[in-house]
């Protein structure tokens, strides 16, 4: 049995793991990222997992290892996708080759995947049919290996220390206090007066467009920056395959 886990507040991680899943005739597909509790989960060395998640700040999100409290392996190959905005993926996937391997599991392959960043205007297309379609391929290879033996993957320890957003969003005045913005924050960040709660929001602007007011906004200072930020990570960075 293949296991699909994944974690995908705006939609790109979703993207790749729904292109793959149907590879696998005998799968689960677990979507994490609105799943209040641990994903309480044994696998055994027969077992395939696939673990997708978005990369913020070059690190996994504390919010994705947290679920996964629950998981375990048992000599499990797996394979990592960090799919992230065009920057970098700095030590996302050393991070989770190491988590992996605590839990029992043994990763093998991993694929460092472009999507649309948070901010900005920067690769709004991605992923398009060549990503997928490279995932395609690759994720057919990696599974017909008859050895899968742990992988080294690209990354540091001590891991990159994790950032914090530079903006977040807040509640305007035209808000009906509809609730779709709880319930798309995958995070619990929007408290009972429908505004953020900073120490808990990853910023992901998941909130904004299921707002049907458009009430969920960022700060003037923002449009500054995003234009900046476009300007600097225009050049597309391509898809980058570990096995």
């Amino acid at each position: 049995m293949t296991y699909f886990l994944y974690f995908s507040p705006t939609g790109g991680t979703s993207k790749y793991i729904k292109a793959i899943a149907p590879l696998s005739p005998d799968h689960e597909l677990h979507d994490l990222t609105l799943k209040r509790d641990s994903l309480s989960l044994s696998l055994n060395s027969s077992d395939l997992l696939v673990l997708a998640y978005p990369v913020y700040f070059g690190r996994i999100p504390p919010l994705v290892l947290e679920k996964l409290n629950d998981l375990q392996g048992n000599q499990t190959p797996a394979i990592l996708l960090g799919v992230y905005g065009n920057r970098h993926y700095d030590d996302a996937l050393k991070e989770g080759a190491d988590f992996l391997e605590k839990k029992g599991f043994i990763p093998y392959a991993a694929a460092a995947l472009i999507a649309k960043h948070t901010y900005g205007n920067i690769q709004l297309h991605r992923p398009d049919e060549e990503d997928l379609l490279q995932l395609k391929d690759f994720f057919i290879q990696i599974v017909e290996k008859e050895e899968k033996v742990k992988g080294s993957f690209p990354g540091n320890v001590p891991y990159k220390e994790m950032g914090e957003p530079h903006f977040y969003p807040f509640t305007n005045e035209d808000c009906i206090a509809c609730g779709a913005c709880q319930r798309a924050c995958a995070w619990k960040a929007i408290d009972e007066e429908y505004q953020t709660i900073q120490e808990r929001c990853s910023a992901c602007l998941a909130c904004l467009p299921v707002c049907p007011m458009d009430a969920r906004v960022l700060p003037k200072a923002y449009d500054d920056f995003a234009v900046a930020f476009s300007e600097k990570l225009k050049e597309p960075r391509e898809n980058e395959f570990f096995l």
